[in-house]
């Protein structure tokens, strides 16, 4: 079956997929044949539903599909991360470790990447469960993974409340960030603020 694109919309680019190759039709044997269709939407697109046709073409006839394409003007970021415990209390030689749940909400799989930012007790290695010492998850679409997060605070930390953000990103893809909080008690008292200096 010889596959065509018709509809699409000025500055839009597509593409047929197959095995990973650029293909412009499909055969089908004993099983079904199979074909991915991309769809690269511009940045300066509007909002509004594009009506775009993939056509099939074979010797004994033709066989259309209508897709509708939707832009929204603000979309998901096809990602949801949450923390089981998302504050934690400890001492300044304790570790503090947090469950992070991601959910990968879009169709396709995708390797999430991790980086944590923080003040002195966010400077932290981050582990996926599955993979020690990794700092990569990949999760299917649709599906979610488990996630532990360590910080570890300096000896000398003072007691307080240091917030650890946590980022997932992904290349071309969904991103997601989320905070979470180290309580540490029993370390060094807080020095107190300087005395303002007379002007």
């Amino acid at each position: 079956m010889d596959l065509s694109i018709d509809g699409l919309p000025d500055g839009w680019k597509d593409a047929l997929r197959g095995g990973g190759f650029v293909i412009s039709g499909v055969t089908a044997g004993p099983t079904a044949g199979t074909a991915q269709f991309e769809v690269d939407v511009p940045t300066s697109a509007t909002a509004g539903d594009y009506p775009i046709t993939v056509r099939g073409k074979t010797p004994s006839g033709e066989s259309d599909l209508d897709i509708t394409v939707s832009v929204a003007t603000q979309v998901d970021s096809g990602i949801n991360l949450t923390a089981d415990f998302p504050s934690l209390t400890g001492g300044p030689t304790d570790t503090f470790t947090y469950t992070l749940t991601i959910e990968n909400d879009t169709p396709a799989e995708v390797t999430f990447n991790f980086a944590g930012q923080g003040r002195r007790a966010g400077r932290s290695p981050f582990s996926p469960s599955a993979q020690a010492k990794a700092n990569t998850v990949t999760i299917a679409g649709g599906d979610k993974s488990t996630v532990s997060v360590t910080a570890t605070p300096p000896a000398d930390c003072a007691s307080g409340q240091y917030p650890i953000g946590v980022q997932v990103t992904s290349q071309n893809g969904p991103s997601g960030s989320i905070q979470v909080m180290a309580n540490v008690t029993g370390g060094r008292r807080p020095r107190p603020p300087p005395p303002p200096t007379a002007a």
